[in-house]
C-alpha cells in the first residue's frame, strides 16, 4: 500500500521553508558595504573582474589574490561582476543566494541519510536544517562577501555527500562520479572540506547494509577521494609557496607538539561558540598553548578521550547523534590549530561543523518529541526558543559586517580591553583621515601593551609626513627606541620618504629596498605603494 504524505510532511514544504528563512535572516545584510579581505579578494583583484580567458588561467594557475588558491570560489565572483558590476549590494545578494542553495543542499543530504539508515523521521531534516540556518556563527560567512567560499563549498560538499549514498543505495557507479567531482570542486572551493573523506569512510564503516564486507572493501570507493585530497594539497602548496604566502603563516614555525596541545583546547572552544554563541567576535581571545602538559591541556585531552568514548557508545543507540558528532569533529580537524594557517580560531571555520551540531540537537529533539505527550511539547517549546534566540542574534549580527570600522568597533564593544582590537581601530581611523580619532585608540592600545609604542610612533611620524611637517616626522622616527627597529616596513619607508623629500634620491632607494626586505609590517604601507615609490626614484633619476 502507497505511503500517503502528509501536508506538514512535504519535502517541497520543507525546502521552502529553509529557503525562505534563509532569505530573510539576511535582508539585513544586504545594505551592507566592503570589509576585511574583500577589497583584496574582489575589488583589487582584477582576475575576477571579468570573463576571459586570460582571467580563468591565472585563477586555475596561479593565486592572483595572493593569499589563497580557490578558483572555483573565484569564479563565482566572476559571474557577479560581469552581470552586475562591483555592487555591495548584488554581491551581498548573490552571497544569500548561495547561502540558501547551501542550505537546502544540507537539507537533501540529511533526507538522503535517513533514507540509508532506514530512519523514519520525516521532520528531523527540517529541524537541523532549520538549526544550521539560524545559527549565528553563519553570520561571519553570509555577511561578508570574501567568505563566499564557505557557502559554495557547503554547497558541493552536501550535494557530493548526497550522490555518494545515492550511489551506497542504488549501485550505481553514475552517482559515485558525480560524488567524485563535487567533492573536487567543493576542495576548489575551500580547502578544509578535505577531512571529508574521514567521514565517508566512517559512515561506510559502521553503518552498512552489506554482510561480512571487510574494512578494505569499504575503503576502497574513498581512496580516490584521499588521492584527490593529496594532489590538491600538492598544487596548492606549489602555488602558494610561488607567492610566498606560506612562508607568512605565522602557526607555521609552532613546533608540532605545541600545535597539538592548542588543538585540543581549540576543540573545545568550539564547542563552547556551538552551544552559547555569544560574544560574536572579528577577533577572539585565544592563543598557543604555552606548554604541552598542563592541567588545562590533561582535562581537555581527557574529555576529548571521554567524549569519543560516548561516541563511540551511542553508534548504535543513537546512530545520527554518532554521526553528527563524527561529521563535526572530522570537519573541525583542519581549523583547530593542526594546520599552520594566519587565523588560529574563527566564526567561518564553523560553517561546515556546525551541520554535525545541528543534526545531534534535531536527533535529540527527534527523540524527545517520540517518548509522550509532555515531552513532545517540551521538545517544541525549546525548539522554538532556540530557533527565536539564534534568529535574533544573527539579525543583530549583519550590520556589524558593513565595514571594518563598525566591525571592529563592534569587537571592542563585545570583547573590551584586547589592545590588538584597538590598534586596529586606530588604523581604520587612519586610513579614513581622522588622525584624532586615530591617536586616541593607538594611545589606548599602546597603553595597554607597551609593544605598540613603535606603531604610535610610525603613525605619528606619518601624520607629520601627510601634513607637510617633516622635521616632526624624522623627529618621530628618531625617537623609536627598539632593537628590531629597521626591521619595520613603515619605518624605512617613511624615512625613504623623508630622504626623496631632501632630494636624497640614493640613499632614499636604499630605505625603499630594506622597506621591501623588512619583516616587521605596521599596516600602513603595502608592496604597492613600495614598488611605486622604487619606480618614483627612476623616474627622478632619468629626468635629471
Amino acid at each position: 500500500m502507497m505511503k500517503i504524505e502528509k501536508p506538514y510532511e512535504s519535502k517541497l514544504i520543507h525546502i521552502s521553508i529553509v529557503a525562505l528563512s534563509a532569505l530573510l535572516l539576511y535582508l539585513n545584510a544586504l545594505s551592507n558595504g566592503f570589509s576585511v579581505d574583500d577589497f583584496q579578494f574582489v575589488v583589487n583583484n582584477p582576475a575576477v573582474h571579468s570573463f576571459s580567458w586570460q582571467n580563468l588561467k591565472a585563477l586555475f594557475t596561479s593565486v592572483p589574490n595572493r593569499m589563497e588558491y580557490l578558483p572555483v570560489k573565484d569564479l563565482t565572483y566572476i559571474l557577479d561582476l560581469t552581470l552586475s558590476g562591483m555592487s555591495p549590494f548584488a554581491l551581498h545578494f548573490s552571497n544569500v543566494f548561495w547561502y540558501m542553495l547551501a542550505c537546502i543542499a544540507f537539507f537533501l543530504f540529511l533526507t538522503r541519510l535517513l533514507d540509508r539508515l532506514k530512519i523514519n523521521a520525516p521532520l528531523l531534516p527540517l529541524v537541523a536544517a532549520l538549526i544550521f540556518v539560524v545559527h549565528p556563527m553563519h553570520t561571519a560567512s553570509v555577511a561578508s562577501i570574501c567568505q563566499r567560499k564557505d557557502l559554495v563549498s557547503a554547497l558541493l560538499i552536501f550535494a557530493a555527500m548526497t550522490s555518494y549514498l545515492n550511489f551506497r543505495i542504488s549501485g550505481r557507479k553514475l552517482y559515485y562520479l558525480a560524488a567524485f567531482l563535487l567533492f573536487i570542486m567543493a576542495l576548489l572551493a575551500k580547502a578544509t572540506v578535505m577531512t571529508v573523506p574521514l567521514f565517508i569512510l566512517a559512515l561506510d564503516l559502521l553503518y552498512t547494509d552489506e554482510r561480512g564486507t571487510t574494512a578494505v572493501k569499504h575503503l576502497l570507493p574513498v581512496i580516490p577521494f584521499f588521492i584527490g585530497v593529496a594532489i590538491f594539497i600538492k598544487i596548492e602548496h606549489s602555488f602558494l609557496l610561488q607567492t610566498g604566502v606560506i612562508s607568512q603563516l605565522y602557526s607555521s614555525t609552532v613546533p608540532l607538539q605545541i600545535r597539538s596541545a592548542t588543538a585540543v583546547q581549540a576543540f573545545f572552544y568550539y564547542l563552547k561558540l556551538l552551544v552559547w554563541p555569544y560574544p560574536l567576535l572579528m577577533i577572539h581571545d585565544f592563543s598557543f598553548a604555552k606548554k604541552v602538559y598542563t592541567p588545562v591541556n590533561i582535562l581537555c585531552g581527557t574529555g576529548l578521550i571521554t567524549l569519543s568514548a560516548v561516541i563511540w557508545w551511542l553508534r548504535q543507540r543513537a546512530p545520527l547523534v554518532t554521526i553528527g558528532a563524527i561529521w563535526l569533529m572530522a570537519t573541525l580537524l583542519p581549523v583547530v590549530g593542526l594546520i599552520p594557517s594566519n587565523t588560529l580560531i574563527a566564526e567561518r571555520y564553523l560553517f561546515l561543523p556546525l551541520a554535525g551540531y545541528a543534526l545531534i540537537l534535531a536527533a535529540c529533539w527527534q527523540a524527545l518529541s517520540e517518548r509522550n505527550l509532555l515531552t513532545k511539547r517540551l521538545a517544541i517549546l525549546t525548539l522554538v526558543f532556540l530557533l527565536a534566540a539564534f534568529s535574533t542574534l544573527t539579525i543583530k549580527r549583519n550590520p556589524d559586517w558593513r565595514d571594518n570600522l563598525t566591525l571592529l568597533i563592534a569587537n571592542a564593544r563585545d570583547l573590551p580591553g584586547k589592545a590588538g582590537v584597538y590598534y586596529q581601530i586606530g588604523n581604520e581611523y587612519f586610513a579614513l583621515g581622522e588622525f584624532g580619532n586615530a591617536l586616541d585608540y593607538l594611545g589606548r592600545a599602546k597603553a595597554m601593551n607597551p609593544l605598540y609604542r613603535v606603531h604610535y610612533a610610525v603613525h605619528t611620524a606619518a601624520m607629520a609626513y601627510q601634513s607637510g611637517n617633516l622635521q616632526q616626522a624624522k623627529a618621530d622616527l628618531d625617537g623609536i627606541d627598539h632593537p628590531f627597529k629597521m626591521q619595520f616596513v613603515e619605518v624605512n619607508y617613511l624615512y625613504g620618504k623623508l630622504r626623496q623629500s631632501a632630494g636624497d634620491l640614493e640613499n632614499a632607494a636604499i630605505y625603499y629596498r630594506n622597506a621591501s626586505k623588512a619583516t616587521i609590517p605596521v599596516g600602513l604601507v603595502k608592496p604597492a605603494d613600495i614598488a611605486e615609490a622604487l619606480k618614483s626614484i627612476d623616474e627622478a633619476k632619468k629626468g635629471k
